[in-house]
């Protein structure tokens, strides 16, 4: 770190220069203005810039962006996935052996889906005992989540495990970062952040979390942390990064950064299948049951390509966000929980800490789902089930690439058959209106990927 030091353009002194964490190429500057006796991080000035550009030693300036969750309300409708239907001769895949990357605001470690009586976890270090995690990384963040934190319940959606609910790939491991520290929420420096998760053996990670800012085109555009995935998955092809396309739908151009990378695979939302989202209305003793279609319907938050400015299809892919029961932090510092009852809508506020589960909303609830899946298809191809469907240890495979699993994940989607493009509320209910997805241009496009 440096302090005051001084550049010939009156009234700007840059007060600090701090290098980013694990990073010795990006830095951050702090810039005091005579003017306004006071510190002001985003009112660089065009003379600023310029002399900075002049430098031979300076490779690249842009503007740094807070970045946030990719959660929207929380405690609304609430909707089961349901229990899948298993046909014969299908393989139970459970995520053994994987280990799933997350970068987030806490995981809160004394819950059901995450606990382990046993072992104690231990921070910072490698857990080979734990049952859950792995690695707990605090060095940017602490070692709690929040009263209804947004990790707790991305982690529970994709390797949560139970006795009452378990998530996508209930046996896998955790390699998990910590980001938010003080109710502050810091995007990593993204090759460090990466390395960190796949030295502790995760071959897919997932990252629910992008630009905050309140308007799409701030958000919409190849920033720092997209080209540093792009740059790790080139050098790490074995790693696949999986972001939340953002919740800044239903325009056009409303992906939001890091989504905005190429090599990732950007996650969109849609709603409920019909069946289960009337099935937990019943389950949970509802007097007036929302009967409204769900199925095949794309999410109207969920952000849309296409990228600015050179047009990318985004986003890759969709799956259900609207909404996900999953693990919800009491936000006691960790104390182990055993109530695993649901927060109804109308306990918003006076839910009791004793319960275990709540319902979330956004694109980052459909990209934990998808991490799972890629999850489970590793499991399958690793343990040699492909290509006849039943194990068999000579096609076992132990170099798997990113490109592959994407291009699985990718070709498994179909298209939908409507997209939400109003939401109003009519006497307290929810009214609809859905248009047919017409695109001349065909599939993929910018409103739903390749489905």
């Amino acid at each position: 770190m440096i302090n005051k030091i001084w550049i010939p353009i009156r009234g700007i002194t840059i007060e600090e220069i701090k290098e980013e964490e694990q990073c010795p190429y990006i830095y951050k500057i702090k810039v005091k203005h005579k003017a306004k006796k006071k510190y002001i991080e985003k009112a660089i000035t065009k003379q600023l810039i310029n002399y900075l550009a002049e430098k031979t030693n300076v490779i690249l300036i842009r503007k740094w962006r807070k970045v946030k969750t990719a959660t929207i309300n929380q405690h609304q409708k609430i909707t089961y996935s349901g229990r899948y239907k298993t046909r014969e001769n299908i393989p139970i895949l459970k995520g053994e052996g994987q280990i799933i990357g997350i970068g987030d605001t806490g995981i809160d470690i004394g819950h059901p889906h995450f606990y382990d009586e046993q072992h104690e976890l231990k921070y910072n270090i490698k857990n080979e005992k734990h049952r859950k995690f792995i690695l707990y990384n605090t060095t940017i963040g602490d070692k709690y989540d929040d009263k209804d934190g947004h990790g707790t319940h991305v982690a529970s959606i994709v390797a949560g495990k139970a006795e009452t609910y378990n998530g996508m790939a209930p046996e896998a491991k955790i390699a998990f970062v910590d980001l938010e520290k003080d109710n502050k929420f810091k995007q990593p420096e993204m090759m460090g952040y990466l390395k960190s998760m796949l030295d502790a053996g995760a071959k897919v990670s997932t990252h629910s979390w992008n630009c905050d800012d309140n308007t799409k085109e701030n958000c919409n555009y190849y920033s720092s942390a997209a080209h540093r995935i792009d740059e790790f998955m080139y050098k790490h092809p074995e790693h696949l990064v999986i972001v939340s396309a953002g919740n800044q739908g239903p325009s056009g151009a409303s992906i939001a950064a890091p989504a905005t990378a190429k090599n990732c695979l950007a996650v969109g939302s849609t709603k409920q299948p019909h069946t289960s989202f009337i099935e937990l209305q019943q389950r949970l003793g509802y007097e007036n049951i929302d009967r409204q279609p769900q199925a095949e319907l794309l999410s109207s938050f969920s952000g849309r390509g296409p990228t600015i400015p050179d047009q990318r299809i985004k986003p890759e892919i969709l799956t259900i966000g609207e909404y996900i029961v999953a693990a919800r932090s009491n936000g006691l510092s960790n104390v182990h929980q055993t109530e695993t009852t649901i927060c109804k809508p109308n306990e918003k506020i006076f839910c009791s800490d004793e319960k275990g589960y709540i319902a979330s909303a956004g694109t980052s609830q459909s990209t934990p789902v998808v991490a799972g899946a890629a999850l489970l298809i590793r499991e399958y191809l690793e343990k040699g089930y492909y290509p006849t469907g039943s194990l068999n240890t000579t096609n076992q495979r132990t170099t798997l690439s990113a490109a592959l699993i994407k291009a699985l994940l990718i070709h498994s989607a179909k298209p939908l058959k409507a997209k939400m493009v109003t939401k109003r509320a009519v006497d307290k209910d929810e009214s609809f209106l859905y248009q047919t997805i017409i695109d001349e241009i065909g599939k993929p496009n910018n409103n739903e990927g390749f489905g």
